[in-house]
């Protein structure tokens, strides 16, 4: 069926022509979203990391109330694991389900600097970051993240780098911003959307090559609090808020923004697992 041949026949005389005929197959899937198993606890403004299959979901807010709450996901479904020990919102967040840390926010006390870390069972002290900060993502992993950004009374342009132990100063943002996404590595992050001065939202990305921030091309869409996931070099951005709650997803290929599939239920404030990986 892959591989025939005709010869002869007649039309509109007898033919001595022969025609061979070969052909392949390429199955293609294209990008879509399908629905995952539901958080036992809705809320907003968490923190998350790990991968699609092995994810968890830290603290935010639960309308009203800061929540504690954490949940692992398996791919399939969440359930409930030890609570963090600060309850916060708006904060960085990196690592795996079994390495990860959450760093800054929000809760009623104030604006946070205190570090946590999570080995997958238990959340422990971690070392505070130079400059509190909120409304904000994290990157990269346990024992190399970055929070960049930020809001205390203004927004932040600084960067800290995180060794997992202590936290030291990077180089600045282009761009002031809070509200903003990112995902990646410490030595190759990206920060995308948000908010700058005015304040503005913004479409605005940037890369962080471990020691400097450069503009990279803007994303299509306007976007403030959206979520993020991925490399520098192969990155989503999805949801997100200007003038309403937003369903578009775009792809980044490390140099130019286009649009995927959108998400079927529009929000904001969510959190992407910030996996450094691509494709999920």
């Amino acid at each position: 069926s892959t591989a025939g041949v005709v010869a002869g026949g007649y039309n509109p005389s007898i033919s001595n022509a022969t025609q061979e005929y070969n052909s392949s197959t390429n199955v293609i899937t294209a990008a879509a979203w399908a629905s995952g198993g539901s958080l036992n606890a809705g809320r907003r403004d968490l923190g998350g990391f790990g991968t699609q299959t092995a994810a968890a979901a830290i603290s935010g807010d639960s309308d009203p109330g800061y929540t504690a709450n954490v949940e692992e996901y398996n791919g399939s479904s969440w359930s409930e694991v030890t609570n963090i020990s600060t309850s916060r919102k708006e904060m960085g967040s990196a690592g795996s389900q079994t390495a990860g840390a959450v760093y800054g926010g929000i809760n009623p006390s104030g604006v946070l600097n205190a570090t946590e870390e999570y080995d997958g069972t238990n959340w422990t002290s971690g070392g505070n970051l130079s400059l509190a900060r909120r409304t904000y993502a994290g990157l990269g992993i346990q024992t190399a993240a970055l929070a960049y950004g930020g809001y205390t009374s203004t927004a932040l342009n600084t960067t800290e780098e995180y060794g997992g132990t202590s936290w030291t100063s990077g180089g600045n943002m282009v761009n002031a911003r809070y509200g903003h996404a990112g995902c990646g590595l410490q030595t190759a992050g990206l920060a995308f959307g948000g908010e700058i001065s005015g304040p503005t939202y913004t479409n605005k990305s940037e890369e962080y090559n471990g020691t400097a921030w450069s503009e990279g091309n803007n994303m299509n869409n306007v976007i403030t609090v959206p979520a993020g996931d991925g490399i520098q070099t192969d990155a989503l951005v999805f949801s997100g808020y200007n003038t309403a709650d937003l369903s578009v997803t775009e792809g980044y290929d490390g140099t130019s923004w286009s649009t995927r599939p959108s998400l079927a239920q529009a929000r904001r404030s969510g959190a992407g697992s910030h996996d450094g990986a691509s494709g999920s």
